[in-house]
């Protein structure tokens, strides 16, 4: 309708400005043939007496009323073009918004791709590594990891490491796998170096808050509890996965028991772990950071 109604008055416009244009042409026939004026009289307004101010009268009526059309008519242009510019301004604000919730899907379908392809990868490494135990059984390393956890808790009822150093504690580390295995221990450690890589993915990825708590709770719950216990032992051990443990919340399957408590407001950060019964001890001790 809007549309229509300039497309009239650019019309209007036309027409007002052609009758402007040829009104002396359109005045003189019209004084000849409707008011039998002479044409010997045309020559000179002055002498028309009444016609000649008839004349300058509508001359004068019919340039203001084409002034006032052209003015109008530019005010139609401007308004035209601003309406064009705010319709431009919003169909390029809708594109943008467009092009960056691609971006923005397009980034979390990559992270997402990365994530679980790292998790498959520590899956698989912990399927793959076997070790022989004393008594030249080879098991998997899950198993391995379980005796761990259970010496690590017998361990703790004779000793909460409460004085021990950090190089106490690896020499104990290494002692203990001694007594349960023949070949080194070094496989198990290498794949704990896995969870470096998956949780800096996380840290570092561009997507909101909220994602990034759902793949950390996903990377907790893809570990076996005993899993996490001996994560829990050795992470002091060696400083990157110490380091990395911070902010992570990945402790969310073993609970605050008395034999434990000492050793995580030692060795460990309250951001390291996702239950709130944890996250309470370390309040109630004043130890919210390492």
């Amino acid at each position: 309708m809007k549309s229509k109604m300039k497309f009239l008055w650019f019309i209007l416009t036309g027409v007002l400005i052609l009758v402007w244009l040829f009104f002396p042409s359109i005045f003189n026939w019209w004084a000849i043939h409707i008011w039998n004026v002479p044409v010997d009289q045309l020559d000179e307004v002055s002498k028309l007496g009444p016609l000649g101010d008839i004349y300058g009268s509508l001359n004068t009526l019919i340039s203001s009323i084409a002034l006032c059309a052209v003015a109008f008519s530019t005010w139609l242009q401007v308004t035209s073009l601003k309406e064009t510019r705010i319709a431009y301004e919003r169909q390029f604000k809708l594109a943008e918004d467009v092009h960056n919730e691609q971006i923005k899907e397009s980034r979390e379908a990559v992270f997402a791709n990365k994530f679980y392809s790292l998790l498959n990868y520590k899956k698989d490494k912990l399927n793959n590594i076997e070790l022989t135990l004393k008594n030249n059984e080879k098991v998997k390393a899950y198993i391995v990891i379980i005796k761990l956890s259970m010496m690590f808790g017998n361990e703790f009822r004779e000793n909460n490491f409460k004085e021990n150093s950090i190089k106490d504690l690896r020499v104990c580390f290494f002692e203990m796998s001694l007594r349960i295995c023949s070949d080194p221990i070094s496989p198990i450690i290498s794949y704990f170096y896995a969870y470096i890589d998956i949780i800096n993915l996380i840290k570092n990825a561009k997507i909101p808050e909220d994602d990034k708590d759902f793949y950390r709770s996903v990377l907790s719950n893809s570990m076996f509890q005993e899993e996490q216990i001996v994560l829990f032992w050795i992470a002091p051990m060696f400083a990157n996965l110490r380091h990395i443990l911070i902010d992570s919340e990945i402790f969310n399957m073993f609970s605050a028991q008395e034999n434990y408590i000492e050793y995580a407001l030692k060795y460990h950060d309250i951001s390291s772990f996702r239950i709130e019964e944890w996250k309470k001890v370390f309040i109630e001790n004043n130890n919210t950071s390492t």
